[in-house]
């Protein structure tokens, strides 16, 4: 699969060497993922390519074509311990639930299609505030959820593949 969004985004590129340089866009950019509740932020990544078309002086449509790339981590998480069944266990001596400690992590990677209209107002000579709004698509391509710990399931991790689900957003949640 690595092998094919590499041989796409080069015929990406080659196939955009024609195009003039002010309108074919190229998109790279990191910063932090994260998921709600007490989970830590952790990298993120974003690649892709895009082409401008004009429609006058103000308005542009750009679709574009990236890779991203998102995740979470929740480290030292109080859970409570089952056994085999699925029985919660309990400590015999005090009768409170016994608790230990799990450590979650996810990733996930998928393509997506934005398709943007902007409307380009003219601030000054050569200066311009971009406003920019459209749909996107989104095509899950890998995920992969970790979950270590001393609790019901100790060192599970799981590849979870999300091939052909098409949505809004790819979420690999437990």
């Amino acid at each position: 699969m690595r092998n094919r969004i590499i041989t796409l985004m080069l015929g990406l590129f080659i196939a955009a060497g024609c195009a003039t340089a002010q309108n074919l866009q190229f998109k790279f950019g990191g910063g932090l993922a994260s998921h709600y509740g007490t989970s830590e932020a952790v990298g993120a990544f974003k690649v892709g390519v895009g082409y401008e078309i004009e429609f006058d002086q103000h308005w542009t449509f750009t679709p574009g074509l990236a890779i991203y790339g998102k995740g979470w981590k929740d480290p030292n998480q109080s859970v409570y311990v089952f056994d085999e069944k699925g029985n919660q266990l309990f400590d015999e001596e005090t009768g409170e639930p016994i608790m230990g400690i799990m450590n979650r992590s996810a990733t996930q990677n998928y393509l997506q299609l934005p398709l943007l209209f902007s409307y380009y107002l003219r601030t000054g000579e050569s200066r311009y505030v971009v406003f920019s709004a459209g749909p996107y698509v989104a095509y899950g391509i890998t995920g992969k959820q970790k979950t270590k710990g001393d609790t019901e399931r100790p060192g599970r991790s799981e590849d979870v593949k999300v091939k052909g689900q098409r949505s809004r957003s790819v979420r690999v949640t437990g």
